[in-house]
């Protein structure tokens, strides 16, 4: 009965914060948790925390203005199963949702840091064009790949009546082992996503 004031009071929050300023609602889904850790590395990285650390970091990002009102999936460790996260998402009626995840394969041609968006069309035919904004918006060096592709099976992408896409990070032992979580490769991912979002959204900041 608790969750679910709070969820009621996080949801009236949203409608009312949102209403009549042309404020968007977006949600960042930061994968897996609790018992699902999702990928574990040979180096004994979690996939669940990082997707965690990561969402946080965009959430960050796009709330510096004031035009977008960022949500979870999850605040913490704990498992949210998929159709809690479809509901959420569904109920604050968000304007899209970007599902955070990281790679258990080799960035292509062994470079140290690259990103892969998915989309889906099933639901939602904006999703691609969300891909697209975000995707064009990268910053590329000589270190970072990316592509962009269309996936028709990801259960979270074929359930969402909003755009959405997932973003996926390069192997995380190689993140790791060029201590790229904490260099600017992931700033400029970040700040290359949110400006993106708001490209796609048509804010002006």
């Amino acid at each position: 009965m608790c969750n679910r004031f709070i969820g009621f009071v996080l949801f009236f929050t949203a409608i009312v914060a949102c209403a009549g300023n042309n404020t968007h609602v977006v949600f960042i889904d930061p994968g897996h948790g609790g018992e699902d850790s999702g990928y574990i590395s040979s180096g004994g990285m979690v996939e669940k925390d990082i997707t965690l650390s990561v969402a946080r970091k965009i959430k960050e990002k796009l709330s510096s203005g004031d035009k977008l009102k960022v949500f979870l999936t999850r605040e913490n460790n704990g498992y949210v199963g998929l159709r809690s996260r479809v509901k959420t998402v569904d109920d604050y009626k968000a304007s899209l949702m970007i599902s955070v995840h990281t790679s258990e394969k080799a960035c292509k041609g062994n470079k140290p840091f690259c990103i892969n968006i998915y989309c889906s069309t099933k639901r939602n035919k904006k999703s691609c064009e969300l891909e697209s904004s975000i995707f064009d918006s990268l910053v590329f060096d000589g270190n970072i790949d990316s592509e962009k592709m269309m996936n028709e099976n990801f259960i979270i992408l074929k359930s969402m009546d909003v755009p959405s896409v997932i973003i996926e990070f390069g192997e995380i032992d190689t993140l790791k082992k060029y201590n790229l979580f904490k260099d600017n490769y992931l700033r400029k991912a970040i700040d290359s996503i949110g400006n993106g979002v708001v490209k796609f959204l048509e804010v002006k900041t």
